[in-house]
């Protein structure tokens, strides 16, 4: 069925909500939460939960730098160009034990908002079926000019063998980056999964050029001076415990589509996997800060 007659037929979701997390990360973040993982888990970390996962500093930087490739590795930076490190000084971050030093002599601002950085935490429910479930999200790192955000989402009760489950998740925020449709196909997502879900969104619908993100020649520019941001943001692993591939009765191999209030704080989104219930549900509203914004890093 053409995506334009699928639109018509979907159900929609309230307004009031703006509704009706690539492949596997090899950035030197995946590399230290890895670390800070398996750090947790050697410790028979009894009951694992946001406050506890969360050290104090600033924006925990995707650092890309040109030349030496950084890894971490237990809390520390190791380099795995040796042989440039004399001529690599500017770019060298040897034997830091966090990344202040690296962001404050490489003038690294990422781009935020009042309520879109680190620290923010967003707290709502699931719904899936006739059951709820409480979610909670917290931003670890926040870059808007980059088109991209992270962060922990936990969410309770899923299971009984696992009442509480974290993940790590990242956004590709829709911009001139990222456009409405899936590029990474490993999601398993389409062209036409991806209109169908997008559409359940009210203001999507109402506020965009819909025929012509349907035939691929629309460009989301400015998506900062629009009232709601769209993103796609994919759980890529467990934390604690990132070496646990799947848990019975729980999936976050998917993703969420997600339309984010900018006025309100209020966030909506619809889970994907092609194996789990369709259009589930997420509904979250901002926790206000007042005024006081977190920091943070790993450690």
């Amino acid at each position: 069925m053409p995506a334009h007659e699928v639109i018509d037929q979907l159900p929609q979701v309230p307004d009031y909500a703006g509704v009706s997390g690539s492949t596997a990360l090899k950035t030197p973040l995946q590399n230290k939460l890895l670390a800070l993982s398996q750090q947790l888990h050697s410790n028979a970390s009894s009951s694992a939960s946001l406050n506890t996962l969360t050290p104090t500093t600033t924006n925990d930087s995707i650092l890309e730098p040109a030349s030496p490739q950084v890894e971490f590795s237990n809390g520390a930076t190791t380099n795995n160009n040796n042989n440039n490190n004399n001529n690599n000084n500017n770019n060298s971050i040897v034997g830091t034990r966090n990344l202040n030093d690296y962001i404050s002599k490489n003038h690294i601002t990422p781009q935020t908002s009042s309520i879109l950085k680190p620290g923010a935490v967003f707290m709502g429910s699931q719904q899936s079926g006739r059951s709820t479930y409480e979610v909670e999200v917290e931003l670890k790192y926040v870059d808007l000019s980059k088109s991209f955000l992270c962060g922990y989402l936990k969410i309770q009760g899923l299971t009984e063998s696992h009442p509480e489950i974290i993940t790590f998740f990242e956004a590709e925020i829709v911009s001139e980056a990222h456009s409405f449709y899936t590029d990474d196909k490993s999601w398993g997502s389409s062209d036409e999964i991806d209109i169908q879900h997008w559409s359940k969104f009210v203001p999507w619908k109402r506020d965009l050029p819909v025929k012509k993100i349907m035939d691929k020649s629309y460009t989301h520019q400015n998506y900062l001076s629009h009232p709601y941001i769209y993103m796609r943001w994919k759980e890529k692993f467990l934390v604690p415990d990132a070496q646990i591939d799947s848990i019975e009765g729980a999936s976050f191999a998917g993703f969420y589509y997600i339309s984010f209030n900018q006025l309100t704080g209020d966030i909506s989104g619809l889970y994907y996997h092609k194996s789990s219930e369709k259009f589930q549900q997420l509904e979250l509203c901002h926790v206000p800060d007042h005024g006081v914004s977190g920091s943070y890093q790993f450690q």
